[in-house]
């Protein structure tokens, strides 16, 4: 697999997606699966690996994550390209996994967009991930914390 070479961009390491897949647990298996700013498409060909049935990448800068896209099935998955507030985002989604350019964008803003886009599932859980010194005013966001993990300069918060 190919990672960006552009230094916007800043892949997932595999320390933390090991954690997030950890946490995840069972419930990846079978899911529906968003990929918000999926860069090389890491983390979401990760899910497809550990069972979900369907994976929705969200990028605008979508090269390098076509070329690691021909590693899947190509009916197991679909690629939204351009910015996230003017993409059609349709259907609802069991796990949608956010991983935006660290300080380019509020975490209140995407969370609540997706609120009004109405795409999280039921029961559905967001694993948001972000820089451990970003403020959050979680007051703003309408989903609950329901934990946090740290791991170096990174943070994975989930919510439902």
């Amino acid at each position: 697999m190919t990672s960006p070479t552009n230094s916007q961009v800043r892949p997932t390491s595999d320390k933390v997606r090991a954690a997030l897949f950890s946490s995840l647990g069972d419930a990846v298996e079978g899911s529906k699966f968003l990929d918000l700013f999926s860069g090389s498409g890491a983390v979401g060909i990760e899910a497809y690996s550990r069972g979900a049935a369907r994976i929705t990448f969200v990028e605008q800068n979508p090269d390098t994550l076509k070329d690691n896209l021909k590693l899947l099935p190509k009916e197991v998955y679909s690629v939204i390209t351009g910015d996230l507030f003017k993409a059609k985002v349709a259907g609802r989604y069991d796990i949608i996994f956010i991983d935006p350019p660290y300080g380019q964008y509020s975490c209140e803003k995407i969370l609540n967009w997706i609120k009004i886009q109405g795409i999280l599932a039921e029961n559905g859980v967001i694993a948001y991930e972000e820089s451990s010194k970003t403020a959050i005013n979680f007051e703003e966001i309408s989903y609950t914390l329901i934990k946090e993990r740290k791991y170096g300069d990174t943070v994975i918060m989930y919510f439902e």
